[in-house]
């Protein structure tokens, strides 16, 4: 059932109870008014308790009053419940014949959309200009816009250019304004994201405004948007954050930066905020773009007392590749757990030696399974260990876990 269903059940059985218990009233003023003295009732109140019920005159008098004050009641009600589960069953119908015409109006209309949309950006009609015109209404304007977010997320250069200002010709960019909504917060949201994704700057000191919304979500859209649409001030934003950065908008973010050949920040002068999520995206993204620059900005954060911050500036210091870091990483490797050390050897295994190092080898003994086996991965990576070497390992260490390691590293399958 869709959610107008149930709505609606919830609206006609606060119908019923109404209806019922005005059923309770009048039922009450007739048997007080004695006006109303139904000659179908008279076997059932009058015979029906001396006959079977009970017996002394007083308890005969009682049993009638009760089934005199409940018997009408009871009809009444039951009569509304049958009215009420044939009406409810038949707006349950109408209401789902609707839904079914809708999507079926909803995918003609997607299809046709579609085939216009794909003719204009190849042969750039006026005739097709005008038959995409044509679409006013809400919903038909809904569609368009939907599915030209879909094609700009598919398409580059000219044609996204020229998609863009079709979007602007269609006054789409305006009807996405006016569907800002203050009540209904996700409205705000999804057409803060059309305006960002079609790149219509001249929004952006409206969507400005939203930087200090109260509510998380718009905030957050709004700072999104403004990475494309303000140029000059593209990633202050994540000093200001004081709410988590969700990894779907770092992932959103990045793909911004790549989507749009957006040039990256330094990413380090971010790294210093209290707000953790937004110090672990920025190290992520510091090793993503490989900025160098960063080393001396990021090697205290070894040292830091959130557990995933040294973390990921482990994982950070190995994708940059810088030798300087060999000596600090091992350093700090005896004063972490079991996952951070691992992290520490495979970020080590990443940066090239000058000469052989002895720091894995002397990790092949440690009881941990997981260790010794990422030791000897980065051996083999670092190319680090001859078959004197080799020999050695397997001499010493002649238990079933080393010899499974061995195989699974030496396979040149996996």
């Amino acid at each position: 059932m869709t959610k107008s269903n149930y709505i609606t059940i919830f609206l006609f059985s606060l119908f019923f109870t109404v209806l019922l218990y005005t059923a309770i009233l009048i039922s009450f003023s007739i048997i007080e008014n004695r006006s109303v003295q139904p000659s179908l009732f008279q076997y059932i109140v009058h015979e029906l308790p001396d006959k079977y019920i009970l017996n002394t005159l007083e308890d005969q008098h009682l049993a009638r009053h009760i089934i005199l004050i409940a018997l009408p009641v009871i009809l009444i009600s039951i009569i509304l419940s049958l009215v009420s589960i044939i009406t409810l069953i038949l707006v349950i119908i109408a209401d789902n014949t609707l839904l079914i015409y809708r999507r079926r109006l909803n995918s003609r209309l997607k299809q046709k959309i579609d085939n216009l949309l794909i003719e204009y950006l190849v042969s750039d009609s006026q005739k097709v200009f005008n038959d995409i015109k044509k679409f006013r209404t809400n919903l038909s304007k809904k569609i368009l816009t939907n599915r030209m977010i879909q094609l700009q997320t598919n398409v580059i250069g000219d044609t996204a250019l020229r998609l863009r200002n079709l979007f602007i010709k269609l006054h789409l960019d305006r009807f996405a304004v006016k569907r800002f909504s203050k009540l209904l917060w996700y409205k705000t949201v999804q057409n803060i994201r059309v305006l960002s994704r079609m790149d219509i700057t001249d929004t952006k000191n409206k969507i400005s405004g939203y930087r200090h919304s109260p509510i998380t979500h718009i905030k957050l859209e709004a700072m999104l948007a403004l990475i494309n649409l303000d140029k000059e001030n593209t990633f202050s934003f994540l000093s200001e954050l004081t709410h988590p950065l969700p990894e779907f908008h770092q992932l959103y973010i990045y793909d911004i930066i790549i989507r749009n050949s957006i040039k990256p920040p330094l990413f380090s002068d971010y790294v210093n905020t209290k707000n953790e999520s937004v110090v672990l995206f920025c190290l992520k993204m510091i090793g993503a773009f490989k900025q160098d620059r960063a080393y001396k900005e990021i090697i205290h954060l070894l040292n830091d007392e959130r557990y995933e911050v040294r973390k990921q500036t482990i994982r950070t210091l190995g994708e940059l590749e810088n030798k300087n870091a060999i000596p600090l990483l091992k350093a700090l490797y005896s004063n972490e757990d079991k996952d951070n050390k691992i992290e520490i050897i495979k970020s080590i295994s990443k940066i090239e030696f000058d000469e052989p190092d002895s720091f894995f080898m002397n990790l092949i003994n440690e009881k941990d399974l997981n260790i010794r086996m990422e030791a000897l991965k980065a051996l083999f990576q670092t190319g680090n260990i001859n078959d004197e070497e080799l020999a050695y390992i397997e001499k010493n260490n002649p238990d079933v876990e080393m010899e499974g390691i061995l195989k699974h590293i030496m396979d040149k399958r996996i």
